[in-house]
């Protein structure tokens, strides 16, 4: 996002001064969130499932021989042409 904003002030006919303010902000440049996670709403009608979900995550959810699968994508909305990237990094789930 970029902005500006000038004044101009004419002193007289040969004399004008100009004041000019530019500035810049990027705003959701890139998000991180973890793909191997069981969605919260797992066992809403089923109080055991819950329960058995929160004591072993690990067994519920999608890749269960992996820990985080972080996935990184540039989210920001630009007001040019859109560009995304994504990269995605796991790691194994250590060992008890």
């Amino acid at each position: 996002m970029n902005w500006n904003a000038t004044v101009e002030y004419q002193i007289s006919a040969n004399n004008l001064v100009k004041a000019t303010y530019q500035g810049s902000a990027g705003v959701h440049l890139v998000e991180t969130w973890n793909v191997n996670a069981f969605p919260h709403t797992l066992g809403e009608n089923d109080p055991a499932l819950r329960a058995a979900a929160y004591a072993a995550p690990q067994n519920y959810l999608p890749y269960p021989q992996f820990g985080s699968i972080n996935n990184m994508s540039n989210t920001a909305t630009p007001l040019s042409t859109p560009a995304r990237s994504s990269s995605k990094s796991a790691s194994p789930r250590a060992s008890r």
